[in-house]
């Protein structure tokens, strides 16, 4: 049996429809238990709470009241993705990326509202060194910048070239330089 919204009735005789009651109580039970701990859980206090959360993804953005705020899944064109929602239809926020972060050197991870941060260790020649991106940017960063590597006293300079790529310069070869660039994701 399935679940029944119109039992018991004003009229039933409980003893007659103690089977339709059963069925309910099973079935909310059931469903209730998708994403949650159910009601009987052995630990009462995890009863009720997420274990996950599954979302659909929605066709557009959530619409919200002045005492809403919302967390939604929306296809940004290549993928489906997290978004937030301030309250009262406010600001639109995208929370997740289609890139996986990369937690190595070089390595980059994505910051909410669209913003792309990645860094890395180049092994410089003397005069320009270019260095790859881990990922594109959508646009060249808005900076990219690039410290000597355990050497005192040795200077460099960069130079966003494009959103691929960029510019270490250096006079002196032979040295590495750590370096970070944010940018639109």
């Amino acid at each position: 049996m399935t679940y029944n919204p119109n039992i018991p009735q004003a009229g039933d005789i409980p003893s007659q429809s103690q089977l339709q009651i059963l069925t309910n109580f099973n079935q909310v039970n059931t469903v209730f238990g998708v994403d949650h701990y159910t009601f009987n859980e052995p630990i009462p206090g995890d009863r009720g709470l997420h274990r996950f959360l599954h979302l659909e993804v929605q066709a557009g953005d959530a619409v919200t009241t002045p005492t809403q705020v919302s967390l939604y899944d929306k296809n940004d064109g290549i993928a489906p993705n997290l978004y937030y929602r301030r309250s009262n239809n406010g600001s639109v926020i995208k929370m997740t990326s289609n890139a996986d972060p990369i937690a190595g050197s070089p390595g980059c991870s994505f910051l909410p509202g669209g913003i792309l941060i990645q860094w890395g260790l180049a092994a410089l020649a003397g005069g320009t060194t270019t260095v790859n991106f881990p990922v594109a940017f959508s646009a060249p960063p808005w900076m990219a910048v690039a410290t000597a590597y355990n050497v005192g006293g040795q200077t460099v300079s960069t130079e966003v070239f494009t959103a691929l790529t960029f510019n270490i310069y250096t006079t002196t070869p032979g040295m590495s330089a750590s370096w970070i660039a944010i940018g639109p994701a």
